[in-house]
């Protein structure tokens, strides 16, 4: 058995958007957390000091165990998703040649870098899956609902255990367990292909003009400081200049989309956010004859209570389970809190 009791970790959620890290000090206590918008696509050479940057933020980069999860291999950068976690994992190693470093697998198996670097495809898309392994020790079952800037997760947990049927993002797509959804960078003309605009359903510009980022501060949902992704327009991440972006959506501007009919247009463009995320949550429930509490969790958390409000379902909160501010870090905290109890249970190997 591995003894990590007096170790520090970090965990790791490494997106195609933003870098996020928790640290966990000797004995599992909350040591800080960070996070660096990076668009992978845009400049993959930036994670190397991205990594270190974080990690020395947290005081605890010469000690450290890493536990890391990815998604950014999806990035279209990379030839596949294999070259994608290749990249990754060699940006750990380079970043800390003297740190122990480990890898949950899309099935819940933590691998040290190396044997990783050996079968890189089952090291991709795998934020979610320390988060689901740690939540359901913590609340037996239930249905989670992670909203992020970019996807929603849904995850049964079932007796302990996460009972996904889809390991691979292919696979959780055609399931329901993954919606390409989220509350900032989704495009609208991805949930409608028109909006009510003077008394029409106006057909919108197959753009990117807009983000739901955009819709979710117009009415307040989000606030600036959530608004963690780059904007379309690259203008501040505001009411007006939201305002304007939403305008385009429909191939116009401020000046002739008044806000009352931007407004209008947000609300439309929510409903149909949530009318998606319900139906998949529908779909993941309809495999259960019981019903499932739900536990709300990301920057979207909002919207995944009100798809659970509307079908009835009973909300879980994470009061008392994760430390206060660190649910928008939940994958990399799950990762470094999930590592440490795979050790005690003699896992590690």
């Amino acid at each position: 058995m591995m003894d990590l009791s007096d170790k520090a970790v970090i965990g790791w959620d490494i997106g195609g958007v933003q870098t996020k890290c928790a640290a966990l000090g000797p004995g599992g206590i909350p040591a800080g957390k960070g996070c660096i918008p990076l668009e992978v696509w845009k400049g993959p050479d930036e994670l190397d000091q991205v990594l270190q940057i974080l990690a020395m933020e947290s005081n605890l980069s010469g000690e450290a165990i890493m536990a890391v999860t990815m998604t950014a291999e999806l990035c279209d950068c990379f030839r596949t998703k294999r070259d994608g976690v290749l990249f990754v994992l060699d940006s750990f190693r380079r970043s800390f040649p003297s740190s122990t470093v480990w890898c949950i697998s899309g099935s819940g198996e933590w691998k040290p870098l190396e044997e990783a670097l050996g079968s890189p495809v089952h090291f991709a898309a795998t934020n979610w899956r320390a988060a689901a392994s740690w939540l359901a020790r913590k609340f037996d079952s239930g249905l989670w609902v992670d909203i992020g800037t970019t996807t929603t997760d849904i995850i049964p947990l079932i007796d302990g255990v996460p009972a996904t049927v889809g390991s691979t993002d292919t696979e959780r797509l055609a399931h329901g367990e993954l919606v390409y959804t989220g509350a900032i960078r989704s495009n609208p003309n991805t949930l409608t292909n028109r909006v009510p605009l003077r008394g029409s359903m106006c057909r919108v510009a197959d753009e990117r003009f807009s983000s739901m980022g955009d819709c979710h501060l117009i009415l307040g949902d989000v606030g600036t400081s959530s608004y963690t992704a780059p904007t379309c327009d690259g203008r501040p991440a505001d009411v007006p200049h939201a305002h304007a972006r939403l305008a385009r959506l429909a191939c116009s501007d401020s000046e002739s989309v008044d806000m009352h009919g931007a407004t209008l247009m947000a609300v439309y463009l929510r409903e149909r956010q949530i009318l998606t995320i319900m139906e998949a949550m529908l779909q993941v429930c309809s495999r259960f004859s019981f019903p499932l509490p739900v536990i709300c969790t990301g920057a979207g958390e909002f919207l995944a209570a009100e798809a659970a409000r509307r079908i009835g379902l009973r909300e879980m909160g994470l009061s008392g389970i994760i430390p206060a501010g660190y649910g928008t870090h939940l994958p990399a905290y799950a990762a470094a809190a999930e590592l440490l109890l795979a050790a005690e249970e003699g896992i590690l190997k």
